[in-house]
């Protein structure tokens, strides 16, 4: 395997209807989940879309456009794996509670006209991330690592808030 480096990094974010888990949230956890970055590219894949749906809208039952919190461009990837990751989140979204991969193989009834084939996000516990560019797998492992660090962090932040007064109002 062959380490390459984190060249560049684009965030755009949208906005969140959490209260635990802002811009500052968002670019914590990217920067935590794309330390391991280099040890998953090679030759071909140097470069990933990362797409982040907000788990609130998600919940709410809102499409695609709406539900996106976040992307993140890493290495400047070309267009077509982030049109791939958005699709991906869109196959998750429209098949609550699955990521596109268990899809893909155990659901495959279930895709539309139109829907990726490509594997590599995750829904899990309200939240969807997924990211294109690398090899599936891996794609997979990088939302999955995303997941669990906001997860955390929104654990870190219940904490404070816990510790401070009767009511979420940050």
């Amino acid at each position: 395997m062959i380490i390459l480096s984190l060249v560049s990094k684009e965030i755009m974010f949208y906005g969140s209807k959490s209260a635990l888990i802002g811009k500052s949230e968002i670019e914590r956890a990217l920067e935590i989940t794309l330390s391991m970055f280099p040890f998953l590219c090679d030759e071909k894949h140097s470069s990933v879309a990362i797409t982040i749906l907000d788990p609130i809208k998600v919940r709410d039952g809102v499409c695609l456009s709406d539900a996106i919190m976040c992307e993140c461009l890493v290495n400047a990837p070309i267009k077509k794996y982030i049109e791939i990751a958005e699709n991906k989140a869109n196959v998750c979204l429209k098949n609550g509670g699955h990521c596109n991969h268990y899809i893909q193989q155990f659901q495959p009834y279930l895709l539309e006209s139109g829907d990726t084939k490509y594997s590599g996000g995750m829904n899990y516990d309200g939240w969807i991330v997924t990211a294109s560019g690398l090899k599936w797998n891996r794609d997979e492992l990088l939302s999955w690592v995303m997941v669990g660090v906001l997860i955390s962090i929104a654990k870190e932040k219940m904490e404070e808030v816990m510790n401070d007064g009767e009511r979420i109002n940050l």
